[in-house]
């Protein structure tokens, strides 16, 4: 380890141990953390260190290429210790604005400072998002939000954090002891920063004894772990703020702009006033800061970021622009968002270099890149003179640990759901409706609370059986299915109820038993792990019962009934799932290495624009998608109707037969699933592996005939 490095990963420790020693530390930390919320505790922590007055942070490319502001000469860069994607420790610079001056064109940096004109605008917004109403002030506003925060936090992870308590002032004491400390050092400090960001003078709110318990937290973990808390809430809650008055504030332009466009012009023609157009590239300035605004507050984007690598991250920065997109009507930005596809693209690139890091559990960046940034302080331009890097101290101290674990966060998240029960579609129809509706009250009250399901919820909601062969509860005139079809309207909004009743057509529950058994075959053509797409995947079933050999995949999931869909994102949080239609999904080309699923049954067609000159029946078109999806050698295994391999047509086997080998195919006792749908359903698993290149043959598989053993 180079003495550079080596020195900042002792900084870094002395001022971990230091931070909470007494008051005007950790205040003073929460002055610098107030600035600087888009970074997460580790680097607040460094900046403070170095530069206790920095209000935005940035690394030097950003600066020069994307904000074209010039980096005075001699300014020295703050180091930041991350962990790059091999594991090692890793030293990477960012400048204060104050390090920075302006160039001819240089972006518009937007430094909110609150004014009551946002008012409404901003106390809605956190109502919205955090449920904490402004009847007694915005101030009232932001100390509720962050007691209601912190108080999640502790229900969630108490048990974690009890844990970590050995070696500080808390070990030995009472979890309710624990509980009071933690939740008022973390309340306060939350407090403290939002109150502090947005004007409020901290100490009219908050007493020196609101903070008695910081010292108590005297351990490196226990450091991180308020650290980690204090950050990541005071951060949304900042966010949401920030998103709520560049809205406000583009809106306001927007409404300048439409009234002076309606204004007489000097001729007295006021018909022939018009809007300046605005270049592409000043649209793209104005709009991606309100758009990168957004994405840090995308939940998808953010789970994915801090569960997932970069390049899995990426697929769902892709939606969260999209969503993101969808928020703006601005005919100026709609635009060039939609028709000009080199400016979506350059979007999400950006966006997604600089959030990426943010959300994610560790600060990484490319390991090449950072190898060269980390070269001769890893500022390199030809166009500019070098600044210098601020050299730490090397006072002999403990070093912080000088692993991967340094940079991860302290507060697990729930793993995936090993469901228990064996034999849910073998139940009798009310039954079934009892287990959906009891999962439906489960999923209901988790997501009101906004928290993760604990173990027996999550059992609960395993038992979820889906809606296949029970279609008499949406029947109002059926007398024996009165109450349950009451209790079923009752409990679902409009949309979800509409969700459910079309999902009886083809929400056919996959047993154990075959589930393992194409497992079983899966493992034998030698796949041990890698990316798992599962199609249709209602509440998941196929992740549950995922073997341990292959537990090391990652797994996404696209299910179209937003129940089903919901349940399996609590049951299976490790796993990127999106609620929609397969149609609107748009999965990279070649990129996973294992398919499986039930897919849906019926003879009609799905509208995809790519897929629809195929005029393939649904069980089809899921095929024909999936096989494009999965890279060359990769392996499909999918319960499909009969009619795939029996239809008198050989289109659809050609154009698989085409694409992909057929390793084999397995035809199921017309009966396998009549205790689910209630009639019977002869139905094939089909084992195919993608070619790398068609096949310009016809293998005897692709064409039809009767079996002379079959009468």
């Amino acid at each position: 380890m180079n003495t550079k490095l080596k020195n900042y990963i002792q900084m870094a420790g002395r001022t971990a141990e230091q931070v909470t020693k007494n008051l005007g530390n950790w205040t003073g930390f929460l002055n610098t953390a107030s600035h600087l919320y888009r970074y997460p505790f580790p680097d607040q922590l460094m900046i403070h260190a170095q530069r206790p007055k920095a209000t935005a942070c940035a690394e030097f490319d950003v600066w020069s290429r994307r904000m074209n502001r010039h980096i005075r000469r001699g300014s020295r860069g703050i180091g930041l210790v991350n962990v790059s994607g091999s594991g090692y420790p890793k030293i990477r610079y960012v400048f204060d604005i104050r390090d920075t001056e302006l160039r001819r064109n240089s972006a518009d940096l937007f430094q909110w400072q609150y004014k009551e004109e946002y008012y409404d605008a901003v106390t809605k917004a956190l109502e919205e998002q955090f449920g904490v109403s402004e009847y007694r002030g915005f101030a009232e506003q932001l100390g509720l939000t962050a007691v209601k925060l912190v108080n999640r936090c502790w229900v969630r992870h108490h048990d974690d954090i009890i844990c970590d308590c050995v070696g500080s002032r808390l070990e030995g004491l009472e979890e309710s002891e624990i509980s009071v400390k933690f939740r008022m050092a973390s309340a306060a400090s939350i407090m403290y920063i939002l109150y502090s960001r947005c004007g409020f003078d901290p100490g009219k709110g908050l007493k020196a004894d609101n903070f008695k318990d910081i010292p108590d937290f005297d351990t490196q973990k226990m450091v991180k772990i308020l650290g980690d808390a204090v950050s990541q809430f005071s951060g949304q809650v900042l966010r949401a703020i920030a998103v709520a008055i560049y809205q406000y504030e583009y809106q306001k332009k927007a409404a300048r702009d439409a009234s002076h466009a309606s204004q007489p012009q000097p001729d007295g023609n006021a018909g022939d006033a018009r809007p300046s157009k605005q270049p592409v590239g000043k649209v793209y300035d104005k709009y991606k800061p309100i758009i990168r605004e957004i994405i840090l507050l995308d939940k998808p984007y953010q789970n994915a970021c801090k569960k997932s690598d970069r390049q899995n991250a990426a697929l769902e920065c892709t939606e969260a622009v999209k969503r993101a997109a969808l928020t703006i009507k601005d005919a100026e930005f709609v635009k060039p968002f939609y028709d000009v596809i080199a400016f979506r693209k350059r979007l999400r690139n950006e966006l997604l270099d600089e959030t990426y890091p943010v959300l994610s559990a560790v600060q990484t960046t490319e390991p090449a890149a950072e190898e060269a940034r980390d070269s001769e302080n890893s500022i390199q331009d030809t166009k500019q003179d070098k600044p210098d890097a601020e050299e730490p101290s090397s006072a002999k101290t403990e070093p912080v640990q000088e692993t991967s674990k340094q940079q991860e966060v302290s507060v697990p998240e729930p793993h995936n759901c090993k469901p228990k029960e064996e034999r849910l579609g073998a139940s009798g129809p009310k039954a079934r409706f009892r287990m959906n509706m009891n999962a439906i009250r489960t999923l209901k009250r988790v997501e009101a609370e906004d928290r993760a399901a604990t173990p027996d919820e999550r059992q609960m909601l395993s038992r979820y059986a889906g809606w296949g062969g029970i279609p008499d509860a949406f029947e109002v005139n059926r007398a024996d299915w009165k109450k349950e079809y009451q209790e079923l309207f009752d409990a679902l909004t409009q949309e979800e109820y509409a969700s459910a009743r079309q999902s009886t057509l083809n929400a056919h529950y996959t047993g154990p038993v075959i589930i393992r058994a194409m497992y079983k075959v899966i493992s034998n053509t030698g796949f041990t792990s890698g990316r798992i797409l599962e199609l249709a995947c209602s509440i998941g079933r196929f992740f549950g019962l995922l073997p341990e050999g292959m537990s090391g995949s990652k797994l996404y999931g696209v299910e179209k009934d937003c129940i089903s869909g919901r349940i399996a994102k609590l049951l299976y949080p490790d796993a990127q799932i999106h609620v929609t239609g397969y149609e609107k999904t748009d999965f990279p080309k070649d990129y996973f290495d294992l398919a499986i699923g039930n897919v849906p049954f019926g003879q009609y067609q799905v509208n995809d624009p790519e897929y629809n000159k195929l005029g393939f029946s649904i069980h089809n078109y899921f095929l024909a998608k999936v096989l494009d999806q999965v890279r060359p050698g990769g392996i499909l295994a999918f319960i499909t109707t009969r009619y795939t391999m029996d239809s008198n047509s050989a289109y659809v086997r050609e154009y698989l037969a085409e694409r992909a080998d057929l390793l084999g195919a397995i035809r199921l006792p017309n009966n396998a699933f009549k205790a689910n749908v209630g009639t019977d359903v002869v139905s094939d698993i089909l084992f195919l592996q993608k070619r790398s290149a068609p096949y310009a043959g016809e293998p005897e598989w692709v064409q039809t005939g009767k079996n002379a053993h079959v009468r």
